[in-house]
């Protein structure tokens, strides 16, 4: 289960799209907003955007500093407001790139409430909270995440 999560979390994160300045899926264009305390550091996402996968299966939504830390979140395209997704059913999936050298994913403990979802606008919001472990050998980080939030305008691919 853990490989299987490592290699979907890989997956997604190889085919999402580059945050710059003039990324049309920045906050500033769509109003989107990605907000979590990291470790009880504030992280408010400087780009926050959206994509529905290839598969039509899931939206991921990322939230990035654009210096290189990233939080990523995965859960189903068909997540209805009120509906909540753990970590241990494997349909919510989450993780953190510190840095190229230091990636972590979500392990055991976590969840994701959709408080809204409009399929026709293509805008979901919801509420988050996860622990990671690291992904790659040699690293040691580990982070907590509390007090996640999101409003994000998605695009399909």
């Amino acid at each position: 289960m853990k490989m299987f999560k490592t290699i979907l979390l890989l997956l997604c994160i190889s085919i999402m799209p580059s945050c710059s300045s003039d990324d049309s899926n920045n906050n500033q264009g769509d109003n989107n907003s990605f907000f979590t305390k990291i470790d009880g550091e504030d992280f408010d996402a400087d780009f926050a955007s959206g994509f529905v996968t290839t598969f039509n299966t899931t939206i991921t939504i990322s939230g990035s500093d654009g210096n290189g830390k990233e939080v990523t979140l995965i859960f189903p395209i068909t997540a209805t407001a009120g509906s909540t997704y753990t970590i241990q059913s494997l349909d919510f999936v989450a993780s953190y790139n510190a840095d190229e050298n230091d990636v972590s994913m979500a392990n055991s403990e976590g969840s994701i409430t959709i408080t809204s979802h409009d399929t026709d606008d293509k805008r979901v919001s919801g509420t988050f909270n996860f622990v990671t472990e690291p992904v790659m050998v040699g690293s040691s980080n580990g982070y907590t995440f509390t007090e996640g939030s999101f409003d994000v305008k998605y695009t399909e691919l």
